[in-house]
């Protein structure tokens, strides 16, 4: 199982922490605030309180079998540059960190950073691409200009195959995935629906009312293919 070390339990620390547990990473989460250590304790493999800008502390915190360590206190900081650079003194092999400014982006990517995040960056840019692109229901930027975006199947699209549709040769989008919502009962007998993910779509494929695609491309051909 992956071990992660999360420093910095603020909104998007604990976020992350979390969403990282879920899906079987072991985290290993670390404030300077007791409440937000007590918060997050019975929901990651291991919160300690412990100021990450202390060698000493850092060094006993057990981060032996850490493989990756996040910083997240963005708006600190004097602490978040300080602990990228102990972590990077320690060893561990790969280091993310956040950026709230250019000029602290600049000294995390001078330190040695694998990775730095700018939160308020990537999000204006991912609703920027969002809005011009219409309605997405997850984005993800590719490269300046190339997304891959996952919306409702086009209503044009309904009834036609991968083949008919032509997505690729028509407008350079590629179909990397199809989710469908199938009916299906639950353990205690109630109509639900299952969501199916198809990967490996075939050009007999056909697209249903209600299923939703995975698209790669531009921009401006992705939105292409939405309005028809």
């Amino acid at each position: 199982m992956p071990r992660v070390a999360v420093f910095g339990l603020g909104q998007f620390g604990t976020t992350l922490a979390e969403a990282l547990t879920n899906q079987g990473v072991e985290v290993l989460a670390f404030d300077t605030d007791p409440e937000r250590v007590e918060a997050i304790k019975d929901r990651v493999a291991l919160a300690v309180e412990l100021d990450s800008t202390d060698e000493r502390a850092l060094r006993a915190a057990g981060l032996d079998q850490v493989r990756v360590a996040i910083v997240t206190m963005g708006t600190n900081i004097e602490a978040n540059i300080l602990t990228a650079a102990l972590l990077k003194q320690l060893g561990i092999p790969r280091i993310l960190a956040r950026a709230s400014t250019p000029t602290q982006e600049r000294i995390l990517r001078a330190l040695g950073v694998n990775k730095v995040i700018n939160i308020e960056h990537e999000m204006g840019e991912a609703l920027a691409a969002t809005l011009a692109i219409g309605e997405v229901h997850r984005f993800f930027t590719l490269a300046p200009g190339y997304s891959l975006v996952e919306v409702d199947v086009p209503t044009h699209l309904v009834g036609k195959t991968i083949a008919e549709a032509q997505l690729r040769q028509r407008a350079s989008v590629n179909i990397v995935a199809i989710k469908k919502r199938v009916p299906d009962v639950d353990e205690r007998g109630r109509r639900t629906l299952r969501e199916e993910v198809n990967v490996v779509p075939k050009p007999s494929d056909t697209f249903n009312e209600g299923d939703l695609l995975i698209l790669a491309g531009t921009n401006d051909d992705i939105q292409a293919v939405l309005r028809g």
